[in-house]
């Protein structure tokens, strides 16, 4: 799993669908470790501690990511799991 982008040392997998998302919204992965390393929490609800939620402003829209920390037999991955881009909503 060496040639996948890492995201705090654990490759990033993406699930068929998000990487369906991804090409539709013309992101890659590297934009995808951006978006982990530099945007803010942007959950609506409670997560489990192994699923993260970020987003980040990009002009008048926000691109959201959700990735969860998958441990199969002896090895750790972050499997991606969606990716959106929305309309920006004012915050309070």
């Amino acid at each position: 799993m060496g040639f996948f982008p890492s995201y705090k040392e654990k490759p990033i997998i993406p699930s068929k669908h998000a990487q369906n998302e991804l090409v539709k919204h013309d992101l890659d992965l590297w934009d995808i470790v951006h978006i982990l390393n530099f945007g803010y929490d942007c959950s609506k609800g409670r997560r489990a501690p192994e699923i993260v939620e970020r987003c980040i402003e990009r002009g008048s829209m926000e691109l959201r990511v959700v990735v969860a920390l998958v441990e199969w037999e002896d090895t750790a991955f972050w499997r991606l799991v969606h990716v959106s881009k929305n309309r920006k909503t004012k915050r309070e």
